[in-house]
């Protein structure tokens, strides 16, 4: 008796894997399927065909990884590849009536790749033959697959009785009767929802195929197939699914409409980086959830698009800006220029700006905000200047490193000057004292900027990476213009805008000057993003000057950024009829009109009263108004 049983055992060895295969491990009464022989053995238990070990019809699964049971079956161009000698066949789960399979089998986003079944005469053909009233298949995704039969085929179900949930079937299905993507027929108190199929369906009988039901007499809920000639998404029976083209499956409108605005997540889809899903994936991963936007490249027009939490990826050189408005979204820490509305407020967490068009349909606050500029020229004892407007308040930054602008008072790292007025009759007056106390540049505020050179030695900012940057800031939609004069205004613009009969630094009108001098454009011209133009309302060129000189509005030249010029305190204020000046040392005090006209020009020495009637002025670049 010993030794036929160690005959037996030693038979039994010698035979090799295909007598003696390993059960999967379980996890509680789960069995968990991680390779194909794990597959294959789930396959035999249900089905009852393991030597030795009872059937179960309501064995339960779940699926560890993704499992290749041939390696390709379709060819390119979705057809059956010529030889199929060397593909291994697939037995349906669950073979007939008695053995429909009634467990629960879940994929848990898993693919099974390359099923291949070529029996015209059988019927109830697909991953699962025939399913029973309690059985839920769910997060199965079937793909590179050949599925052929007689009647009741499909990709995931033949014959169902139960319910297929959050499942996917791309390959070929072919038959005569009964054929659907998802499933062949779907019975009486059967269910199938949230599924989707790109599935090539073939059948002698179009009333009964369907891209996802061949017939149906139950329930089909939000399922969706790929639009093909003479292919309904229900064959024969009640409901419908949607047809959709191949662009929507892979752009996430599909994922978004599968999963619409339920708080759970059950089907993702990545959309941007390394590793794109070509379609939906079923997974609560939340990084690659899915959701409706609206992206805006530089001007108004929006175009509609799916986005994950990451938003998109800028492309260099510009500066697109997405806007997502679907209630509990949350983007991603490091996503850039996307604005997500909470309530009646809208936020970003990152905004990255270079010089291209910016465009945003509604004011924001940003947490943080980055620009990023390399100046055409630099500043030496005259000449230098550029125009900045930026739709956020901003400190300028060189290397990482904060700048001060220069004032009158204090030292500083550049010069920034504000408009103040215009002086007939070719000189405008840009002051510094008019710069913000927080000595930073404004949002919406037109502005000349200009950076020491190398003449300046160690304070020069030549070769350094120029960024101006903010936290916390309002992000507003347009520029504010800047009066000079009767007939001049200051104007920026953060879209490329065109201005006629219109005066541009002479560094940014693309003559290749200094940047000492506003010079005219005749006619049409245009002027770049996040510059600046100095707009006339006058109709032709015959009463304007070709150029306009850059004046100190508060005596203010460009100095050394180590010991900057200063100017003696000047109180003004007015009284009845007249205009009070007092200073504390000799000044040399200038009172213009805003029309430009000068009003009284020369020294005082302690106090001096200007008789004026009632108006604004200008003294020495402050405004005081009587």
């Amino acid at each position: 008796m010993y030794m036929n049983r160690l005959l037996i055992v030693l038979v039994a060895l010698l035979a090799g894997p295909w007598l003696v295969r390993a059960v999967p491990s379980k996890v509680g009464d789960v069995y968990q399927i991680a390779t194909k022989d794990d597959l294959k053995w789930f396959v035999g238990l249900v089905n009852g065909t393991l030597s030795n070990v009872a059937q179960d019809p309501g064995a339960r699964a779940t699926l560890t990884a993704d499992i290749v049971w041939n390696e390709r079956v379709l060819d390119d161009k979705g057809q059956l590849i010529n030889n199929t000698a060397g593909l291994a066949a697939w037995t349906p789960i669950g073979l007939t009536g008695e053995n429909a399979y009634y467990g629960t089998f879940d994929g848990a986003g898993h693919s099974i790749r390359g099923l291949y079944i070529n029996e015209s005469d059988s019927n109830y053909q697909g991953l699962f033959g025939r399913t029973s009233a309690y059985a839920m298949i769910t997060r199965v995704r079937l793909v590179d697959s050949y599925i052929c039969g007689n009647e009741s085929v499909a990709g995931i179900v033949g014959y169902n009785y139960g319910s297929v949930i959050a499942c996917s079937f791309d390959g070929r299905v072919k038959g005569n009767d009964y054929i659907g993507g998802i499933v062949g027929r779907n019975n009486e108190e059967a269910m199938v929802a949230d599924c989707y199929s790109l599935a090539t369906v073939e059948g002698e009988s179009y009333s009964d195929l369907g891209g996802v039901a061949g017939r149906n007499n139950s329930v089909v809920r939000n399922c969706y197939f790929l639009k093909r000639d003479n292919l309904a998404g229900i064959g024969n029976g009640r409901g419908q699914a949607t047809a959709c083209e191949a662009a929507a499956f892979a752009s996430g409108e599909v994922c978004w409409a599968l999963n619409g605005e339920r708080a759970d997540t059950t089907w993702v889809q990545a959309l941007a980086g390394d590793a794109v899903d070509a379609a939906p994936v079923p997974s609560a991963e939340a990084g690659k959830r899915v959701y409706p936007a609206r992206l805006y490249e530089g001007n108004a027009t929006a175009t509609d698009l799916y986005i994950n939490p990451s938003g998109i990826t800028p492309s260099a050189g510009a500066n697109p800006l997405v806007v997502v408005e679907t209630e509990g979204f949350t983007p991603a820490e490091t996503a850039i220029n996307l604005v997500v509305k909470a309530g009646n407020t809208y936020t970003c967490r990152n905004l990255t700006l270079v010089d291209a068009d910016f465009y945003t349909p509604v004011a924001f606050t940003a947490v943080k905000a980055k620009y990023s500029r390399v100046p055409e020229v630099y500043a030496d004892i005259t000449d230098g200047w550029e125009t900045i407007c930026l739709p956020f308040d901003a400190t300028l930054y060189a290397d990482g490193q904060p700048l001060l602008p220069i004032a009158t008072t204090a030292n500083g790292n550049y010069w920034l000057r504000l408009l103040v007025d215009f002086q007939y009759p070719s000189t405008l007056l840009f002051s510094s004292y008019q710069t913000n106390e927080d000595q930073r540049i404004m949002a919406g505020v037109p502005y000349i900027i200009a950076l020491p050179s190398n003449y300046f030695g160690s304070d020069s900012l030549e070769g350094k990476v120029i960024t101006a940057e903010g936290t916390n800031v309002v992000i507003v939609t347009e520029p504010k213009p800047m009066a000079a004069g009767s007939y001049l205004s200051f104007k920026g613009a953060f879209v490329a805008s065109q201005f006629s009969f219109g005066y541009q630094l002479n560094s940014e009108n693309g003559s290749g000057g200094l940047g000492d001098k506003f010079a005219l454009k005749e006619g049409n011209g245009l002027v770049a993003p996040f510059r600046c133009v100095v707009a006339s309302s006058l109709s032709g060129v015959e009463n304007l000057s070709p150029y306009l000189s850059i004046g100190n509005g508060d005596n203010l030249g460009i100095t050394s950024t180590v010991n900057p010029q200063t100017v003696p305190t000047l109180t003004i204020y007015g009284a009845v009829g007249k205009l009070v000046i007092e200073v504390t040392e000799a000044t040399q005090v200038a009172v213009y009109q805003l029309s430009g006209r000068m009003v009284w020009n020369g020294q005082v020495v302690g106090k001096r009263e200007i008789p004026v009637t009632r108006g604004i002025y200008i003294v020495n670049g402050q405004k005081i108004t009587l």
